[in-house]
């Protein structure tokens, strides 16, 4: 080794040597200052003065950035929030940074996430509990408080006497004896003062009674068709074609608004070419033109909330005093038969009774969950309608229960996260504070 190299050599050493003392002064002095503010912290606590030691324990975090430190911040922030709501901002933000810093620390995200629920800010409450990691994540605790988030709600204040399930994105809905249409969040579309509202159908068509006239209207409003005679129940219009009951039986009828076939006691949408109707002392599938197709007598068939008999390729129908599952070619799906069913959803999670109590199958007639409840609907988008003594709720696909049991009646949620229940006077609009 020559001269210069060994003079580069202790050169580099002696900067090494100059570094390291820096760095370990420097993590001294922090640690000095570290306990300094906490200790300054800790008294001003002790004078009820919590949002400067708020201020002064998140200070000692800056020192050195302790799960202690940020749980004393918040502690103190906590108590300078219930005397004051104005501390909100600084206390989310302490709040937040503790789970940025602590991403693992359930009691953080948890104090997060509850600050957030008492501000009404469920949606970055549940994206906070989303995020989480490790622990927080999979504690029993963490993972019910964000089912509790996911499915929180807001009930409308307006009562409604009765109403038609949703169709094509739109509720028809009674208050006070006239009519009127919501849409899946619940808004009016202004035609209040009807005397009659059927269920919307394809490209918005659906039959309206105003000043005694029946009419079939659009999304427009424009008339398309008008009825001779005045119903006293309507289905969907699918198909070019909507059953009408008059005068104590059901027929179909064509847009304009003229008959076209049938004197039925009960009547479906057309969906896929084929309509259940009820005949003397059976039901049965029609074509279009009103000819049976059916070669299976059967006792009762399930009509869907749109007005449907079938659903993606599943009907509900009874033969021999039990329900069966059967497929668009009227074939059964399963053997297993059940004492009661509900209806077919989209979900294809179907509320049946066996051995008097309600659980729920697939579309294959495989349990899904087992038969425990009193009563039950079929699930709509995630949750179904459940029945514990003599109030109804609404449990997740897990089996859980996300809504207690609250409520006289409840209808089916829709896309948008929404339902219409019953809390005990009138049928009311159900909104979920989170959207997926």
């Amino acid at each position: 080794m020559n001269k210069n190299t060994k003079l580069i050599a202790v050169g580099l050493g002696v900067l090494l040597l100059a570094a390291w003392g820096k760095a370990f002064s420097t993590t001294r002095q922090n640690g000095v200052r570290y306990t300094s503010e906490m200790e300054m912290g800790s008294d001003y606590m002790t004078r009820g003065l919590y949002e400067k030691a708020a201020q002064t324990f998140l200070s000692a975090a800056g020192y050195r950035n302790t799960a202690e430190a940020h749980q004393r911040a918040l502690e103190a922030y906590e108590q300078a929030y219930l005397e004051d709501r104005h501390t909100y901002r600084a206390y989310k933000k302490a709040a937040e940074e503790a789970v940025e810093r602590h991403p693992e620390n359930k009691v953080f995200l948890e104090k997060l996430v509850k600050l957030l629920i008492n501000e009404k800010e469920y949606t970055s409450a549940y994206r906070y509990l989303s995020k989480a990691t490790g622990e927080a994540r999979t504690d029993d605790k963490m993972r019910k408080l964000r089912k509790e988030v996911l499915y929180s709600f807001q009930l409308d204040w307006k009562r409604y006497l009765d109403y038609r399930p949703l169709s094509e994105g739109y509720y028809a809905v009674s208050e006070d004896g006239s009519w009127d249409y919501l849409n899946a969040d619940g808004v009016s579309d202004q035609s209040e003062g009807l005397s009659m509202a059927g269920p919307v159908g394809e490209k918005g068509i659906r039959l309206i009674v105003n000043d005694s006239r029946a009419m079939l209207i659009g999304k427009g409003g424009m008339p398309e068709g008008y009825v001779s005679g005045t119903p006293s129940d309507a289905g969907v219009y699918r198909e070019g074609l909507i059953p009408l009951k008059i005068g104590g039986t059901y027929a179909f009828y064509d847009l304009l608004g003229d008959k076209q076939f049938g004197a039925y006691k009960h009547a479906s949408a057309f969906t896929g070419g084929k309509a259940a109707v009820e005949e003397g002392n059976g039901w049965f599938l029609i074509d279009r033109t009103g000819k049976r197709i059916s070669e299976n007598s059967y006792e009762d068939i399930r009509l869907n909330p749109d007005g449907s008999c079938m659903n993606r390729g599943v009907m509900l129908a009874k033969q021999n005093g039990v329900y069966y599952l059967w497929n668009d070619k009227e074939k059964k799906i399963s053997e297993e038969g059940f004492e009661d069913a509900d209806c077919v959803t989209a979900d294809h999670g179907i509320a049946v009774k066996k051995n008097g109590k309600w659980g729920f199958v697939n579309g294959k007639g495989r349990e899904l969950l087992p038969a425990i409840y009193e009563e039950a609907k079929s699930f709509s988008c995630g949750l179904a309608g459940v029945k514990e003594g003599e109030s109804w709720g609404f449990i997740d696909s897990d089996g859980d229960v996300v809504i207690s049991p609250q409520f006289t009646q409840v209808d089916y949620f829709n896309k948008k996260g929404n339902c219409l229940v019953k809390p005990y006077d009138g049928w009311s609009f159900l909104t979920r504070n989170v959207k997926e």
